[in-house]
């Protein structure tokens, strides 16, 4: 929800997309002789809230980006208002989380 609404206040605005990641750490592991184990973990969830809630946990964020913007804060309502249905927003979520495990040295490490 939060990159829709900000496509639609910020037309043109590019998000950072971090893709492949640990797949690239894997790979440089590898190429050092070390041989690391990924372990990942998929979730879903969704939620409904009110307009108002999440007003308050976008505008701070949006914020951000367009510190000096006026009227941001009613382009943002204005826009939850036109997604809401019943007053009330849905919030899907899908993740996916990567652990990378391996020892060096007989030391074991981890990143996320």
């Amino acid at each position: 929800m939060l990159r829709r609404l900000a496509g639609r206040l910020f037309p043109g605005l590019c998000w950072p997309v971090h893709k492949g990641g640990i797949y690239f750490a894997f790979s440089l592991l590898w190429q050092h002789g070390i041989y690391a184990d990924v372990h990942c973990v998929d979730a879903s969830w969704s939620k409904h809230w009110s307009v108002q809630s999440a007003f308050e946990a976008y505008a701070p964020l949006l914020r951000d980006y367009a510190p000096d913007r006026p009227g941001l804060e009613e382009a943002l309502l204005g826009c939850l208002r036109e997604e809401a249905s019943d007053g009330l927003l849905l919030r899907e979520v899908c993740a996916q989380s990567a652990w990378l495990y391996w020892k060096k040295d007989g030391v074991a490490a981890t990143a996320l």
